[in-house]
């Protein structure tokens, strides 16, 4: 799911100061993000006003995506069709770039985290963000274990608005969020992408207590 802060609806191409990804695991719209996603102020994501069945989220120039149809055939629509829907931030985890948030959505079918970090080695995979337009794959180089997060070093080239997406095992298991491309600690030359992931109990926890008070 794609977020926006610094929404500007009056612009023919809708645009924002930043945008990022959302990752769901929960149907009813919880989702995990990479909390640098969040430091420019209030976050939306973007819906029709009188959305169609089947069309789900829109991104940046009003496209709309469908499960029923590949993004080169999705539809562009006028700005004053859409809206912005807030997001609510409910936790950040310190000493992780990760934040769990509520999207303003139902019934989406959600990712499963993982038990436990995955072994150095493993191959995995991004969902690449409409404006990266392609996913990447690469294998776990270095794992870093917090009480109830993680932190996974990894070959995956970072792109252009992917923060905040699924880091995926080959299974479609969601094994962190993505965090920031830093300058590699094996070679001077090259880079590594950075994510984070958090105890599936920890989770459950967390979006229990927040359904709870609603």
């Amino acid at each position: 799911v794609q977020l926006f802060s610094g929404l500007d609806l009056s612009n023919p191409r809708v645009s924002s100061n930043s945008t990022g990804l959302a990752t769901l695991v929960a149907r009813d719209g919880y989702a995990l993000t990479a909390a640098h996603v969040l430091d420019d102020g209030p976050v939306t994501i973007l819906q029709l006003k009188d959305p169609r069945p089947g069309q789900l989220l829109l991104t940046d120039a009003g496209v709309v995506f469908s499960p029923r149809h590949a993004p080169d055939k999705s539809v562009r629509i006028p700005p004053k069709l859409i809206q912005a829907a807030p997001v609510r931030v409910i936790k950040g985890f310190p000493g992780a770039d990760l934040a769990l948030v509520r999207l303003p959505l139902d019934d989406r079918k959600p990712f499963a985290p993982a038990s436990d970090p995955p072994p150095p080695g493993t191959t995995a995979f991004t969902y690449g963000s409409p404006l990266s337009g392609h996913s990447s794959a690469g294998r776990i180089l270095r794992v870093s274990r917090r009480t109830t997060t993680w932190k996974l070093t990894t070959s995956i080239p970072l792109q252009r608005g992917d923060s905040g997406g699924p880091l995926m095992a080959p299974d479609g298991t969601l094994l962190a969020i993505v965090s920031r491309g830093v300058a590699s600690p094996f070679s001077k030359e090259s880079h590594v992408t950075i994510a984070n992931g958090v105890r599936p109990a920890t989770l459950a926890s967390l979006i229990a207590r927040d359904r709870a008070r609603r």
